[in-house]
């Protein structure tokens, strides 16, 4: 009896689905340190979104055409599209919504790490601070 009971609770937690949980697998995620490896660095609005296909390697997912407002680092037009998978390293936006971004390049699509520093300009006030504070940022040019 204890054998079937050890078994059901072996497949009870192995069978059943459980909730997926993005890995942060970077060490520092400070503002400098994500600052030096981002490829742009910017404040924008989410200007307009729409669905990706699943392809090279991804998952589907949501492309968001920003229009940047500030650019701390990078060269970058005054519009960009966004990649995020549909996964569990996804960065969700909501249309006309302000975000400061660390964006990155891979595999030929522009992205932006969850587990950094980018979020809601209302909610990174600190983050948009310390990128004022470094002294790069200019306009976006339109």
């Amino acid at each position: 009896m204890m054998r079937v009971r050890s078994c059901l609770v072996l497949v009870t937690v192995v069978g059943l689905p459980w909730p997926a949980v993005a890995a942060c697998l970077l060490n520092d995620y400070s503002v400098p340190a994500e600052y030096e490896r981002s490829a742009a660095v910017v404040t924008a609005r989410v200007i307009a979104e729409r669905p990706a296909a699943e392809s090279a390697g991804y998952y589907e997912g949501v492309v968001y055409t920003v229009a940047d407002e500030k650019v701390y680092r990078g060269e970058i037009p005054g519009t960009v599209d966004i990649f995020t998978e549909n996964s569990s390293g996804r960065f969700p936006m909501q249309t006309n919504g302000r975000y400061v971004l660390f964006i990155y390049r891979e595999t030929g699509r522009l992205m932006v790490d969850n587990c950094g520093n980018s979020g809601p300009v209302g909610e990174k006030t600190e983050v948009v601070r310390a990128l004022d504070h470094r002294g790069t940022a200019r306009p976006s040019e339109p």
